[in-house]
C-alpha cells in the first residue's frame, strides 16, 4: 500500500501541473491564484481529517514535538516550494518545471541518510537508481524536446528565472518531506501532518497580507481569476500530501521521494492528452514507463 500511495502522489501532482496550466491559459497567463488554491486544501484536509476521525471513534493523539516537525514540513513544502513550482510553470512548460523540481529525491534521500538514518538494501538500491536513471533522463529529453517551442515562443528573461526557481523548489521540497517524516516517525498520523501543512500555509499567507494591508485585494484578485482548472487543480493539490504521508507512513521517506518522482512522466503523458500540441509521447517516454515499474517492481521485492 505504501508504494501504491507514492505512486498516487505522483498522479495527483502531475494532474495538478495539467490544470494549473490550463488554468493559466484561460486566465491569459495569470497566476493560479495561489491564497485561494491553500484555502482549497485546507477544506479538503480538513474534511477528510473529520472523516477519519469518525470513522476511528474520535480518538486522536496530540504531540507538540509532531506538531512542530509538521509545521516545518508545511512552511516548507506548502509555502516555500510550492510558491517557487507554481512560478516556475508560469515561467516555463509544466513538464520542464516537473523535471526540475524532481531532482527533490536527492535532497531527500541525502536527509534520510545523514539525519534520519535510513540505509537501502541491494534490491531496493538497484530499484531507487533505476527510478534515478528515468528522473535524469526525462529531464533531459523534456528540455531538449522544449528547446525549439521556447525559441517558437521567442522566450524572455524569465525563462531562466523559471529554471532556477525549479531547483530552489526541489531543494525545498526535499527539506520539507524529510521534516514530514520525522513529524510521522513521532506521531504516525498522516491525515493530521497533511491537514497541519495546509492550515500553516494558509495562516502565513493570511499574515503577510494583513501585514502588508493588501488582504482585502488579494482576496478580490484571487476570487477574479478563479476558474474552474484552478478549482481543479487545487483539488489534485490537495491530495498529493495526504497520499506522500500515508506513504511515508508505511515506507521509508527515500523510497516514497523516488517514487513519487514520476510526475515529470505522467505529466507529459497528460500533457498530450489535454494540452495539445505541446507534448509528444516518444520511444524514450515508454523506456522511461518500463524503467519505472522494473525499479519499482525492486523495491517492492524488498518490501
Amino acid at each position: 500500500m505504501g508504494i501504491l500511495f507514492a505512486l498516487l502522489t505522483g498522479v495527483t501532482t502531475a494532474f495538478f501541473n495539467i490544470f494549473a496550466k490550463k488554468g493559466m491559459d484561460q486566465s491569459n497567463g495569470q497566476s493560479i491564484g495561489f491564497a485561494i488554491t491553500i484555502f482549497i486544501n485546507v477544506i479538503v484536509h480538513s474534511l477528510i481529517f473529520i472523516a477519519v476521525l469518525a470513522a476511528t471513534g474520535f480518538v486522536f493523539e496530540f504531540t507538540w514535538e509532531s506538531t512542530g516537525w509538521f509545521v516545518l514540513g508545511g512552511l516548507f513544502s506548502t509555502i516555500l516550494g510550492r510558491y517557487a513550482l507554481l512560478s516556475a510553470i508560469q515561467s516555463i512548460y509544466p513538464s520542464r518545471a516537473s523535471a526540475l523540481k524532481n531532482s527533490t529525491p536527492l535532497f531527500t534521500v541525502l536527509y534520510a541518510i545523514l539525519i534520519l538514518d535510513e540505509d537501502f538494501t541491494p534490491l531496493s538500491l538497484i530499484g531507487l537508481l533505476l527510478l534515478f536513471v528515468v528522473i535524469v533522463m526525462q529531464g533531459v529529453l523534456s528540455f531538449r524536446q522544449s528547446r525549439l517551442k521556447v525559441q517558437k515562443d521567442q522566450a524572455n528573461n524569465s525563462e531562466w528565472t523559471g529554471y532556477l526557481l525549479g531547483i530552489f523548489a526541489a531543494f525545498v521540497f526535499g527539506l520539507g518531506q524529510g521534516f514530514r517524516k520525522q513529524g510521522l516517525l513521532v506521531n504516525n498520523d498522516p491525515i493530521y501532518g497533511a491537514l497541519i501543512g495546509s492550515l500553516i500555509g494558509l495562516a502565513v499567507i493570511v499574515l503577510y497580507q494583513v501585514f502588508k494591508g493588501t488582504l482585502i485585494a488579494t482576496v478580490r484578485e484571487n476570487y477574479r481569476i478563479l476558474n474552474i482548472n484552478f478549482i481543479i487543480a487545487s483539488v489534485f493539490l490537495s491530495l498529493g500530501p495526504v497520499f506522500f504521508f500515508l506513504a511515508a507512513s508505511l515506507l521509508q521517506v527515500s523510497y516514497v521521494s523516488v517514487i513519487a518522482a514520476v510526475e515529470p512522466l505522467i505529466t507529459i503523458l497528460l500533457s498530450a492528452l489535454f494540452l495539445k500540441g505541446r507534448e509528444q509521447i516518444t520511444p524514450s517516454l515508454l523506456i522511461g514507463a518500463l524503467l519505472i515499474l522494473t525499479g519499482i517492481t525492486f523495491i517492492s521485492l524488498d518490501n
